[in-house]
């Protein structure tokens, strides 16, 4: 199933309620060099700074993994029993740029056709894989409509949208954590 999120507090009532076990593993995938197929590296980059700065949240780990996820199995490995999120760039049929889609990959079904979700895919190796590698039965995946992935740097202004409202739903997220607000389970 796929879900449009359209604000702040949509993409928050999704992160908790996927979000309820620890460990947490965001991994943020994409290339930079590639204008809005960077979204997930710069979302996972600017969401770590942040944590690390300001909160003290125990068993949070934002991995910025570039276009080699598979380089972060054992990573995922140790969040197995955990909650796992991915953030990339995604091709969501009918959607416009910026517009931010929810779906969970999972191992025991079929392909994303289907759903008429497509990876970028300028990374080297299909998520499905990367799951299995690590040993993960599903994983929450926030995807965001690319407006372009020529050469270049930075984000469009419709993507560029999408990143600040994920960055502020995640940060509040984070906070309700940190307070213990959640119900959550370690």
């Amino acid at each position: 199933m796929i879900e449009y999120l359209a604000g702040i507090d949509e993409v928050l009532e999704l992160l908790v309620r996927y979000l309820r076990k620890a460990p947490i593993v965001v991994l943020g995938i994409g290339n930079e060099l590639r204008r809005d197929d960077g979204f997930g590296s710069y979302l996972a980059r600017s969401l770590s700074k942040y944590v690390s700065r300001y909160m003290k949240l125990k068993d949070v780990h934002i991995i910025d993994a570039g276009n080699a996820p598979e380089l972060y199995t054992d990573v995922l490995r140790k969040a197995s029993n955990g909650s796992v999120i991915f953030i990339d760039s995604v091709w969501s049929g009918g959607r416009r740029p910026g517009d931010i889609v929810a779906f969970v990959i999972t191992l025991n079904e079929g392909d994303l056709p289907q759903q008429k979700v497509h990876f970028v895919t300028t990374h080297t190796l299909d998520i499905k894989m990367v799951l299995r590698a690590a040993g993960i039965p599903e994983a929450l995946t926030l995807g965001v409509v690319p407006s372009s992935i020529d050469f270049g740097i930075g984000l469009t202004k419709p993507v560029a949208e999408a990143f600040t409202l994920l960055f502020t739903a995640f940060t509040r997220f984070f906070m309700k954590l940190e307070t213990k607000s959640l119900p959550f389970s370690y």
